[in-house]
C-alpha cells in the first residue's frame, strides 16, 4: 500500500480513479489493521512488562518498534481519510467523529506508553489500567475499520449507480441518434424516388410525342441533373419538330 500510494501522490493515478473509493479501501483493508496490529502487539509487551516490572532492552525495542508502527500508521490514516473528506462530504459526515476519536484514544496510548514505560525512570502503573487504555484504542480502531468499510460499500454502490444512469443516457442518445437517422435517410431515399418517378414520368411524356411538359428542377444532386438533361431534350425535340414544320410549309407554298 505504500507504494501505491507513493505512485499515487506522485502522479495522481491510482488502481481506482476515484479518490474517495481508493483511499478509503486502503486505509480501511491496508492501514487501519496494521495500526491495530502495532498496537495489540504493544498492549501485550507492555502488559508484561508491567505486570512482571522488568523492561529488559530487547523487550524495549520491540515496543519502540511496534510504537512507531502505530505512529506512522495512524499518520497515514489521518492522510488517507483528509484525502478523503475533501471529495466526499458524506464520508467526512459519517466517518469524522469516529476518526477523530480514534485518533484521541491513540494519543493516549502513545502519551502512556512513553510516559509510564519507554521513558519511565520507574514501572509505576497497574498492568490493568495501561491493557484498558490499549483495548480501548484498539476498540475504537476496529469501530472506525466497520465504518470504513460500510462507507465504502456506500461509494461503490453509488458509482454504481451512476455507472448504470450513465448507460441509459448513452443508449437512450444512440436511440436518438439512430432514429433520427432513420429518419433522414427516409427523406433522402424519399425524394430522390420522388425525383426519378418525375424524370421516367417526363421520358414516357416525350416518348407519347407530348413537347409542353413542364419541369420542375428541384435540388442540385443527380436526379436534377437528369431532369434537365430530359428538359433539354424535350426543348430541342421541340425545335426539331418546329423547324420540319416550318421547312414543310415552305415546301407546299413553293409547289
Amino acid at each position: 500500500f505504500t507504494f501505491q500510494r507513493r505512485v499515487a501522490d506522485a502522479s495522481g493515478m491510482a488502481l481506482d480513479p476515484e479518490i474517495a473509493t481508493y483511499y478509503l479501501m486502503t486505509t480501511a483493508f491496508g492501514s487501519i489493521p496494521e495500526v491495530a496490529e502495532a498496537m495489540g502487539r504493544l498492549r501485550v509487551a507492555g502488559v508484561t512488562v508491567l505486570a512482571t516490572q522488568k523492561l529488559e532492552p530487547e523487550v524495549r525495542a520491540a515496543m519502540k518498534f511496534s510504537f512507531d508502527a502505530m505512529t506512522d500508521g495512524r499518520e497515514l490514516v489521518d492522510d488517507n481519510f483528509s484525502k478523503v473528506f475533501k471529495v466526499s462530504a458524506k464520508s467526512q459526515a459519517q466517518l469524522s467523529p469516529l476518526a477523530n476519536e480514534a485518533a484521541a484514544k491513540i494519543a493516549a496510548l502513545k502519551q502512556v506508553t512513553e510516559n509510564e514505560i519507554l521513558d519511565a525512570q520507574a514501572l509505576k502503573l497497574n498492568s490493568q489500567a495501561y491493557f484498558k487504555t490499549a483495548s480501548d484504542a484498539i476498540d475504537s480502531q476496529f469501530r472506525l475499520f466497520e465504518a470504513s468499510a460500510d462507507m465504502l460499500d456506500v461509494l461503490i454502490d453509488d458509482r454504481l449507480q451512476q455507472i448504470r444512469r450513465d448507460e441509459w443516457l448513452l443508449m437512450s442518445a444512440i436511440g436518438i441518434g439512430f432514429f433520427a437517422l432513420m429518419v433522414a435517410a427516409f427523406v433522402i431515399i424519399r425524394g430522390i424516388v420522388r425525383s426519378i418517378q418525375t424524370s421516367v414520368h417526363l421520358a414516357e411524356q416525350i416518348a407519347q410525342g407530348r413537347l409542353d411538359n413542364t419541369v420542375e428542377l428541384k435540388g442540385n444532386d443527380e436526379t436534377r441533373k437528369l431532369l434537365m438533361a430530359l428538359a433539354a431534350m424535350q426543348a430541342k425535340l421541340s425545335q426539331i419538330i418546329g423547324d420540319v414544320s416550318h421547312s414543310a410549309q415552305q415546301i407546299t407554298s413553293a409547289a
